[in-house]
């Protein structure tokens, strides 16, 4: 299952302030070092897309206009959001 997350991001021009949609398809799997009966594997990094990505400007609006971003954009945002993950919900606060 999916999960998405709503990031606030800037684009390349350092000016124009967007919001990014981000899909997380799979949290990734931490590595495995190995032991006398297993060799072990390398970590998995998280799965994870940009799916929709608009003015901060026109956060508030239901038809606000979709932006296409860079593929340069699109690296450093995700780069971003995977070393700076969400912190997990568990559920409310007493």
């Amino acid at each position: 299952m999916a999960e998405s997350f709503f990031r606030a991001a800037v684009r390349d021009d350092r000016e124009t302030e967007i919001t990014v949609e981000i899909e997380v398809s799979s949290w990734g799997a931490p590595a495995h070092y190995g032991s006398l009966n297993y060799p072990g594997h390398p970590a998995e990094p998280p799965e994870c897309d940009i799916v929709d990505a608009w003015l901060l400007a026109d956060e508030d609006k239901a038809d606000a206009p979709r932006i296409e971003l860079t593929e340069a954009e699109r690296e450093r945002i995700l780069t971003d959001f995977m070393e700076n993950p969400p912190e997990p919900d568990d559920g409310p606060d007493y």
